[in-house]
């Protein structure tokens, strides 16, 4: 599952073109469904352009406030998509290279799946700074001593665990 909000004037679309590209790679048409969720206006540029990777994704497009910017367009889908994506998924952002083969990520035994931000437990000093002042400015305190997720993969199995934690995900964004 991907999520697209782009725009003329910015590079996420080629950034999504690239990422995908990768994942055919390893897994072509037929073997692996790319979804792809996107805004009205999105999905409305893409029919423009006739791009022709839609014929090779199932566009998803989905109604958001037309007062959010493009970066909260984008969050608000990303945190919404275990309501908008039945049945299992692995999320990949648009800026990530598939390098491999990826169907193990189904034999993950968990709800939800992340990588530790930076890839690694505890962060080290020089990301941890910067990393707690981001959530001290979004109003989370006492965050010291706690794992940080990076949400560029996740994997999430549809399940009542997976369905709460999005949603409290979303409910926390917003």
């Amino acid at each position: 599952v991907y999520v697209l909000v782009s725009q003329e004037t910015d590079y996420y679309y080629e950034m999504f073109l690239l990422s995908h590209y990768s994942l055919r790679l390893y897994h072509p048409k037929g073997d692996a469904e790319a979804v792809l969720v996107m805004d009205k206006d999105t999905h409305q540029r893409l029919v423009d352009k006739q791009a022709e990777v839609l014929e090779d994704v199932i566009p998803v497009v989905v109604d958001i406030p037309n007062e959010y910017t493009i970066m909260q367009r984008s969050r608000y889908l990303k945190t919404s998509l275990r309501e908008i994506v039945e049945g299992d998924f692995l999320y990949i952002d648009t800026d990530t290279i598939i390098c491999d083969d990826i169907h193990d990520i189904e034999d993950i035994n968990a709800d939800v799946a992340m990588a530790f931000d930076h890839n690694v437990s505890p962060l080290p000093s020089e990301n941890k700074i910067h990393t707690l002042n981001l959530c001290k400015r979004a109003g989370f305190l006492n965050l010291d001593g706690q794992p940080c997720y990076n949400s560029g993969i996740v994997y999430s199995k549809d399940t009542a665990t997976a369905h709460s934690f999005f949603k409290e995900w979303h409910n926390c964004w917003q």
